[in-house]
């Protein structure tokens, strides 16, 4: 079984494997894996599970297996960003639509050998963030607008309250660590 502890956006995530017949949230909504937003916990079936992969062949299996793992892994992006809560309806979202997720899990090996092929990757896949003070534009409306005054100086907002009750860690324009928040 694999367990492992992944760094997302600055929040640590236990990745965690498990047989299908020992967890019940799998069973009950007939999942491969899932991603525990509140737990922080990345959770799929194990790839030794013959039980619940049977009659797959073996590189059928891996395959399975890294795309749930990718798939539940863009989930935790979109939780640790803000988005996920801030795509509308809670469990409607977009940021919740499981297609578009299968569509980046699917396709992101894709995408990333073009970026290797083009030299892209290297450099900023951990940008360098700097601390971010947020300043309130206007909160005349049920909606918050706020303005970035790190990196991009963009304005973003809000549903209900300030950028960290709406789970923003950080800008969602530039990347900037969101850790001071006042009225101007």
């Amino acid at each position: 079984m694999v367990n492992k502890t992944v760094n997302i956006l600055g929040t640590e995530y236990e990745i965690k494997t498990c047989l299908w017949k020992e967890d019940k949230y799998m069973q009950d909504n007939s999942l491969q894996g899932y991603c525990a937003e509140y737990g922080k916990r990345i959770i799929t079936v194990d790839p030794e599970d013959e039980e619940f992969f049977r009659p797959l062949r073996k590189d059928d299996i891996e395959r399975s297996y890294k795309e749930t793992l990718r798939h539940e892994i863009f989930h935790a992006f979109l939780n640790e960003s803000g988005l996920s809560s801030s795509s509308g309806v809670p469990e409607e979202g977009w940021a919740k639509n499981e297609e578009m997720i299968d569509w980046f899990a699917i396709q992101s090996p894709k995408i990333f050998k073009i970026f290797q092929e083009l030299d892209i990757l290297s450099g900023n896949i951990e940008p360098d963030r700097k601390c971010g003070k947020c300043i309130t534009i206007d909160d005349e409306y049920e909606d918050t607008l706020y303005k970035c005054m790190s990196e991009c100086h963009e304005d973003f907002v809000t549903i209900d309250g300030m950028p960290a009750q709406n789970l923003y860690k950080y800008c969602p324009n530039c990347g900037a660590k969101m850790e001071e928040y006042r009225n101007e």
